[in-house]
């Protein structure tokens, strides 16, 4: 008797555990694709796509690609520009600050005149063995920044 009773409660857990694994299968997982996005209506003389290509640039308008823009600058007024140093050193009344782009290498040189420090000289080199140009150079600092800020 207690056998019987064993076996139908062994049934009954079965039955269960095949019922959840069924609820189960029916949610979706992550292997599903998503769905397709709707289909755009096509005039024979006007072809429209609902799915845009790629983000939309931003357009840069009159950049002034010129390092020299920054001398005489205070210290707050470059990181505003070009965001934080990747590194600084401080030697007496002077700061440099360094930028790495991925071709070149921006160095800003800051002194301390009534407690602010200005920039004096500015410095671009190459990186790498790899033929620049200063304005290029400073393009890409400036675009790196501004892509750093809008996200």
């Amino acid at each position: 008797m207690q056998l019987a009773k064993a076996f139908q409660f062994g049934l009954a857990f079965l039955i269960y555990l095949l019922a959840a694994c069924a609820k189960h299968d029916a949610l979706p997982t992550a292997t599903t694709p998503p769905p397709e996005p709707p289909k755009a209506n096509i005039n024979p003389g006007n072809v429209v796509s609902s799915v845009p290509k790629s983000k939309p640039k931003i357009v840069e308008q009159n950049i002034d690609d010129d390092p020299n823009q920054l001398l005489g600058l205070a210290h707050h007024n470059v990181s505003n520009r070009l965001g934080l140093p990747g590194f600084v050193r401080r030697d007496g009344y002077a700061e440099i600050w360094q930028y790495l782009a991925k071709t070149c290498i921006l160095d800003i040189y800051l002194y301390s005149k009534n407690n602010t420090f200005k920039v004096n000289y500015v410095e671009v080199r190459g990186r790498g063995g790899v033929k620049f140009s200063r304005r290029d150079c400073f393009v890409q600092l400036l675009r790196a920044h501004f892509n750093a800020t809008r996200g």
